[in-house]
């Protein structure tokens, strides 16, 4: 099966929880592709608290989006819990910038009334090619790859309840010329660290929130060491 259509399920739960798995392949940036592929082990979905950035902690990597305002409205929304959130693979840059795409679908079984807010919101009725949804909104993910450092999740409440991979194409250093060459040199720390109670927090002590609190996710990931998300 494509690797981008494997799907996983998180409940929309508040304190929902689990990890997505993955390993770094060892010749990630030390040979002449244009490109390397891996699949990075990824233990939570986070949004900040502001609703400004979204959150994926990986093992090696912590991706950090800006939050596109469609998935802010959406979170809020009435019909939030009838929304599936569909996540395609990341693509990383030369310079570490980090692209993604994030498709929000609506259940044919909502009510008609969230069905008439989805589409004022901007869905797209018919784009979707199933029949377990309505409409849906393709959102362009942008942001930066940081280095973990070791920061990882300790509170349940912000770790996803399963554990997954989620796949990554990286642009290799190589093929970025003497000006990916500096930037390689630079190690991106990540903003993200854990507050006295465990919280992670970003920036200036932003707490970060479960996103799959608030719907459903459905991501084109990988599982590891767990094979009823498979079936």
């Amino acid at each position: 099966m494509n690797k981008k259509r494997r799907l996983f399920i998180l409940s929309g739960a508040v304190g929902i929880t689990g990890l997505l798995t993955g390993c770094l392949t060892k010749s990630l940036f030390k040979d002449d592709r244009k490109d390397d592929r891996y699949e990075e082990i990824v233990s939570s979905v986070l949004i900040s608290e502001d609703s400004k950035k979204i959150v994926f902690i990986g093992k090696n990597h912590h991706y950090i989006f800006d939050a596109p305002p469609i998935v802010v409205k959406t979170l809020t929304a009435n019909f939030h819990k009838s929304v599936s959130a569909l996540l395609g693979e990341f693509h990383v840059d030369g310079e570490r910038i980090v692209k993604g795409e994030l498709t929000l679908s609506l259940s044919m079984k909502a009510p008609e009334q969230d069905k008439l807010s989805a589409l004022e919101m901007g869905y797209i009725k018919g784009a979707t090619v199933d029949t377990e949804h309505c409409c849906e909104y393709k959102v362009n993910l942008t942001g930066v790859r940081y280095e973990s450092n070791g920061i990882q999740p300790t509170l349940v409440s912000q770790k996803l309840n399963k554990t997954y991979n989620v796949y990554v194409i990286a642009e290799s250093w190589q093929s970025s010329g003497e000006k990916a060459a500096k930037v390689a040199k630079k190690v991106l720390l990540t903003p993200i660290t854990v507050a006295i109670d465990g919280l992670l927090v970003i920036g200036l002590g932003i707490p970060l929130l479960p996103f799959g609190s608030h719907l459903v996710l459905l991501m084109g990931l990988d599982c590891v060491d767990n094979p009823d998300c498979a079936k």
